[in-house]
């Protein structure tokens, strides 16, 4: 260290002797340690004068104010009157500076180089801070000075180490380095691809990197700038052309002789050049196509025998001709990694033009197990694709597939399954990818006719199985089949279809349901057994009972001013008193007149109704006098049901269908007939893939809202009736297929924990809002203050409820919404009058259903938006019946995201079982499995993927959807009405006898 600090010494006293006739460069290595780093600023190189003992230019980092972490600062500062004063940023402790745009702050412990170089040419000084801890952070500048500014060399080393201990080495070279840019060149030179006219070889079009585009344009400077900037194209080390050009105060256009470089990607360098100093610039890049290609993919099916299809659309706007496409294809099962599914790729040639898109269509075999599959297109060199791959997900492939052979029998979901007496019986299309032994038996209406002995099924291959030889007897047949694995596993499936005389549609009739043998309906599935549903068991105590009549035990009378307090505790009252035996404790009778509810009124506890004394002029008027949004009723417990997911068992059916009651496990271990379970549908990624939701097209208005679809379940709370070794069957039938493609199913043991036996019957309400708050349609106002009552009833973690004979105005939403919890709650006679909101998403739902298993009767809506709806992922059953409403903003319907298992039963309203799309947030398939049966007014009816909806003896505008194209549903007897008049009452009469029906309002036959 001695020696270094003599020969320092001896170098600068030289130096300061001799003057700074000529450049000079120092360069000092430093070390950001936990010192440096706590100092507001930190002295990093530079130089000082003659006549001053202080630093005269150096560069330093500065700490600047912060909300948050300290921010740094690069600055270079200098005794003021030294920098020229048209670029100095600042004053700061005695000092001008200038802010320099590194980019990058001080990090501790990271080792850096700075330097600072003079020249008295010009003069000027030159800068540069490089962190040679990590790569890529370096900055550097030219500044210029005052014209008689002379610099003398740094401080003595020693001085230098004394007060700067971060600082570890310095070193002194006598001439100029360059080091970087001109600062007025850093801030004021630019150049852009431009385009002059588009190039043509062989009557190929180019597109280039940035634009389409042959030529520079370049902006100097305002100020005039000494030598010339050189632009040199480059390509695999060769230099192709260059370019030059000097300062000029007017934009410059460099034109590119294209035609002297190959296809291909190239580098343009870009040197600024003044005398012998040679200064880089960024640099660009140049690629030279025969075409750009914009690929989009699409998902198009899967077959679990032939794999999964993929669609590849092509476009250009230059010539191509033949285009051949190597097919990179890999596989990636569940938690595994990817691996090529084919040894060479394939290869797919299109013919393409600006005119021509291509648009071809690839199956990709692949394993059996559940994954992922990249798909990415390769091209000539010349050929640049835009989105050039895709991945899909792979749905396991179930250890047994069915199909039907037949003239007359389709393998899809929802087609009806109908062979002619006469025609030959259908055969059963077999494949294992797993091999095993399958047998079974033939029923017929429910009977078997036929066993089916127990045949091999080889690992990879097709076998038939013969049902008969010709179509005798009319009848509904399901062939069940019980198959054992290779590996001993035991599955289940079933073939299904009817025999019918005729598969016809003849007005005023459906071919899905029929008079059986026994007189009730009987129902014509499709080749898996899906079928219309029986929705029958919807409302009060599982359809079909009437609501009771409870005794008051508790009168309420008006008064004047807020009535909330005096009417909820006489609910606290009613609630204190013993239930009965039916479940009841009694009813709190609000005697006719006006009550204000300033609030919502609760009842959490079971067995409690409350009610008025009429909807009329002297009946019982309640009115929401609230500033702010509630329910005037809130009913409901804690919670719904409680589940032992740690005993849930697999559903070993294959294919449970829509409209099942009885399916099998895996174990019935811990079950018994009466017990409350989950029966739980799964929908993998794979499903959400098949029908379209993972690739819901952005909103236009508004891109980023639109939310794709994950994996989801849906869970039927059922309970068991009855036990046959492994199958079990259920109350109430399964409105979702359950198949093991997608996920397969589960039961989960549960308990019921909800409140029950709660009425809110027979009075009239009014919400109180501000007339003054208005809005514009079609340039008329409308009321549309929001600050006030939502819903005259809102029914939560409640079974065996009923609302009846209310009337409900001016509220935010209307009569009721019945939550994620509420099970077989009626709802009838009920009517919401001018609802007041702004209309937009969101409000104006009057009769809106989020549970399962409830039913809307008799119900009136005018000026709603979406008069009766059902929320998302709701598992259904749910019944509209005989309702109807007017002056509609939108329709009554399924309202987003895969809700299943509604039916509208004699409705009159603009109704819509469709995919929705991008509307809302990406509400896309709104409803599965929904019916329309005689329904009056418009009607949208598409059909999901894997699933169907049911257009039945609809009379009114037959509309195609918000979105096009997609598949119908199915319609039958349109323009006319159909017999049975209602679907619901038939089933319940069915089911329970006419006498559930008159239970209920109705005389039926």
């Amino acid at each position: 260290m001695r020696n270094l600090r003599t020969l320092l010494s001896l170098l600068l006293l030289l130096l300061t002797v001799s003057g700074t006739a000529w450049g000079q460069t120092v360069t000092a290595t430093l070390q950001m340690n936990a010192e440096a780093m706590s100092q507001p600023d930190v002295w990093l190189v530079g130089f000082d004068r003659g006549d001053s003992p202080a630093p005269a230019v150096f560069l330093r980092w500065v700490q600047v104010p912060s909300v948050f972490l300290p921010l740094w600062e690069l600055q270079l500062a200098a005794l003021p009157g030294i920098l020229d004063p048209t670029v100095v940023t600042g004053e700061s402790g005695g000092y001008e500076f200038i802010t320099l745009p590194a980019g990058f702050s001080p990090r501790r412990g990271d080792e850096y180089v700075a330097q600072i170089s003079f020249t008295p040419d010009g003069p000027r000084v030159a800068v540069s801070m490089e962190n040679t801890s990590r790569a890529g952070e370096r900055y550097s500048v030219q500044v210029p000075l005052r014209q008689w500014v002379e610099l003398s060399t740094p401080w003595p080393a020693d001085r230098v180490r004394e007060e700067y201990p971060h600082i570890q080495t310095m070193r002194i070279g006598l001439d100029w380095t360059p080091l970087g840019l001109p600062l007025s060149m850093q801030q004021g030179f630019r150049w852009r691809w431009v385009e002059v006219s588009r190039g043509v070889r062989d009557h190929v079009g180019y597109q280039f990197w940035h634009v389409e585009a042959p030529a520079l344009a370049v902006q100097w400077p305002d100020e005039p700038m000494p030598g010339y900037v050189e632009f040199t194209l480059v390509q695999d080390g060769r230099e192709w052309q260059s370019v030059r050009t000097a300062w000029s105060p007017d934009e410059q256009i460099l034109p590119l002789d294209l035609d002297l470089l190959p296809y291909g990607d190239a580098e343009l360098k870009v040197r600024y050049v003044v005398g012998e100093d040679v200064m880089a610039m960024p640099d660009g890049r140049l690629r030279v196509l025969t075409s750009r290609v914009v690929a989009r993919y699409r998902f198009a099916g899967s077959d679990p025998v032939q794999g999964v299809t993929f669609e590849a659309t092509l476009r250009t706007e230059a010539a191509v001709g033949a285009l051949p496409l190597a097919l990179d294809v890999r596989y990636r099962p569940l938690g595994g990694t990817w691996a090529a599914v084919y040894p060479e790729p394939p290869v797919v040639s299109v013919h393409l033009g600006p005119d021509e898109p291509a648009v071809f269509q690839y199956t990709v075999a692949v394993p059996p197990g559940e994954g992922e599959l990249s798909v990415m297109l390769r091209a000539p060199d010349s050929v640049e694709f835009l989105d050039a791959g895709d991945t899909f997900h792979v749905a396991p492939v179930p250890p047994l597939v069915l199909r039907p052979v037949h003239p007359h029998l389709e393998p899809k979901e929802g087609e009806a399954a109908i062979v002619l007496p006469g025609e030959p019986m259908p055969q059963i299309g077999v494949y294992s990818v797993t091999g095993g032994t399958l047998g079974g038996e033939l029923l017929r209406n429910g009977a078997a006719v036929r066993v089916l002995e127990a045949v091999r099924i080889p690992a990879g291959q097709e076998v038939r199985i013969e049902l008969g030889d010709t179509a005798e007897q009319i009848g509904i047949y399901e062939a069940r089949l019980r198959f054992e694995t290779e590996d001993g596993r035991l599955v289940y499936h079933a073939f299904h279809f009817a025999v019918l005389p005729s598969r016809d549609e003849v007005p005023g009739t459906t071919r899905l349901v029929f008079t059986g043998e026994d007189g009730k309906l009987a129902y014509v599935p499709d080749y898996l057994g899906n079928r219309l549903p029986d929705f029958s068991h919807a409302g009060y105590m599982g359809g079909g009972v009437a609501l009771p009549d409870v005794p008051v035990v508790i009168e309420v009378e008006p008064d004047e001013g807020d009535d909330w307090e005096r009417i909820q505790k006489a609910v606290d009252y009613v609630a204190s008193l013993p239930v009965g035996p039916d479940g009841l404790r009694g009813a709190v009778l609000l005697r006719g007149g006006v009550y204000e509810v300033s609030r919502p009124i609760v009842i959490d506890t079971g067995g409690i109704v409350v009610r008025g004394e009429g909807t009329g002029e002297d009946g019982t008027l309640l009115i929401a006098t609230g500033r702010e949004q509630y329910n005037v009723f809130e009913v409901g417990g804690p919670a719904a049901i409680r589940t032992a997911e740690n005993s849930s068992g697999p559903i070993t059916d294959l294919y449970v269908p829509v409209g099942a009651r009885s399916f099998h496990v895996a174990h019935t271990d811990g079950l018994s007939v009466g017990d409350t379970i989950i029966v739980r549908r799964m929908g993998n990624a794979a499903w959400i893939q098949e029908i379209g939701m993972d690739r819901i097209a952005p909103r236009p208005d508004d891109p980023g809202s639109t939310v794709q679809w994950t994996p989801f379940h849906l869970d039927f709370e059922r309970v068991i009736t009855a036990i046959d070794g492994n199958r079990i069957t259920v109350d109430a039938p399964i409105f979702n297929a359950i198949d093991a493609r997608w996920g397969g199913g589960s039961v989960i043991p549960a308990e019921d924990v909800r409140i029950s036996q709660v009425g809110i019957e027979n009075l009239r309400a009014e919400s109180a809002y501000d007339p003054d708050v208005t809005c514009l349609l079609q340039l008329q106002p409308y009321p549309c203050d929001e600050e006030h009552a939502v819903n005259l009833v809102r029914m939560d973690n409640v079974k065996d409820a009923w609302v009846r004979d209310v009337v409900a105005r001016h509220f935010f939403h209307g009569v009721v919404e019945l939550g994620r919890g509420s099970k077989h709650v009626t709802v009838q006679d009920a009517a919401s009058l001018e609802p007041v909101s702004v209309l937009t998403g969101s409000r104006r739902y009057p009769f809106h259903i989020l549970g399962q298993l409830n039913l809307v009767q008799r119900a009136y809506s005018e000026g709603a938006r979406h008069a009766f709806a059902v929320s998302s992922r709701v598992p259904g059953p749910n019944v509209f019946l005989y309702s109807a409403s007017d002056n509609d903003f939108a329709d009554s319907e399924p309202h987003h995201r895969w809700s299943v298992g509604g039916l509208y039963d004699n409705v009159r309203s603009p109704i819509a079982f469709q995919d929705r799309q991008y509307l809302g947030t990406g509400h896309g398939w709104a409803g599965a499995y929904y019916v329309a049966w005689n329904t009056e007014g418009s009607l949208v009816a598409q059909k999901p993927p894997t699933a169907q909806n049911w257009a039945i003896g609809h009379v009114g505008e037959r509309r195609p959807g918000a979105f096009q194209p997609r598949e119908d549903g199915w319609w039958e007897s349109y323009g006319v009405h159909v017999t049975p008049e209602s679907l619901y009452l038939r089933q319940l009469a069915d089911r329970l006898g006419v006498e559930a029906a008159r239970a209920i309002g109705y005389d039926v036959e």
